[in-house]
């Protein structure tokens, strides 16, 4: 069993490639549920229909991996757990999204957090985090949390730097690491609460501002995955309004730099 944006996940009938893949967020039997609070069983069927969707030149093992994850994140959205295609990083006790059409420069822009903040910047995931929602009672310091699942299974929890206050009553959105972290495999086992999101355009000179909610949604939406259902897209678009309600969004137009990393930060800390 696996866990998930904290959801206990059993997975059954996947090949050992997939195996691998999701070994990092294996929990250990001793902390194993006895009912889990998703499953997700493979077959011949799903890997068929994930043909369907991704098209050819895929291999057998992509497509399983990716059929095990769309199913995950169908079940998720009962419980207030959406994907969202981007790039996230963490530095200062708070995670920042990236996101944008394929080719944008996600990846080169987390890159060049990096760069710019060295390791005190840390890539949660470069391609396809999960985010969750909490409700919290009172202004309570509760982000900034840098959460860790350990080799015993435990959690371990270190306070940001510059935590996040939340007012009485709000949403929280945190952002999780996912075994499904893009083709240069940057990742971990984190859960950082979300400061910013910004949509990448790619530019000569660096420019951040601030957008609108409904120019926010419409960019939002064309980095989310269909879900099957009706029911399941109205959740998930119901999550999409919900997380734009919480997180500033901006559009960042940018070149290859650390400036551009430096006036992202500065403009989304805030």
């Amino acid at each position: 069993m696996y866990r998930l944006a904290e959801l206990n996940t059993e997975i059954t009938g996947i090949g050992t490639h997939t195996e691998e893949q999701l070994r990092p967020y294996l929990l250990p039997v001793e902390k194993m549920p006895l009912v889990p609070d998703i499953s997700v069983a493979m077959t011949a069927a799903l890997r068929e229909k994930e043909r369907r969707l991704e098209g050819s030149g895929f291999s057998g093992d992509y497509l399983e991996s990716m059929a095990v994850y769309r199913s995950f994140c169908e079940q998720a959205l009962k419980r207030e757990v959406m994907f969202f295609h981007a790039s996230a990083v963490e530095y200062q006790g708070a995670a920042y999204l990236f996101s944008g059409a394929s080719g944008a420069g996600k990846s080169t822009h987390a890159a060049m957090w990096k760069k710019a903040f060295g390791e005190a910047a840390v890539v949660i995931n470069d391609d396809k985090p999960l985010l969750r929602f909490f409700d919290r009672e009172g202004d309570s310091d509760f982000s900034g949390m840098l959460t860790e699942y350990g080799d015993s299974g435990t959690l371990t929890c270190s306070g940001g730097s510059n935590p996040v206050r939340n007012p009485a009553g709000s949403t929280a959105v945190y952002a999780y690491g996912t075994p499904w972290d893009g083709k240069r495999h940057l990742g971990c086992n984190l859960k950082i609460r979300v400061r910013g999101i910004a949509f990448l355009e790619k530019g000569d000179s660096v420019c951040i501002r601030r957008l609108g909610w409904q120019e926010a949604l419409e960019k939002a939406r064309m980095q989310c995955f269909c879900p099957e259902t009706w029911e399941n897209r109205q959740r998930y678009e119901m999550l999409l309004r919900r997380l734009l309600n919480t997180v500033p969004a901006y559009t960042l137009r940018c070149d290859i730099s650390t400036r551009a990393a430096v006036t992202a930060y500065e403009a989304m800390k805030r």
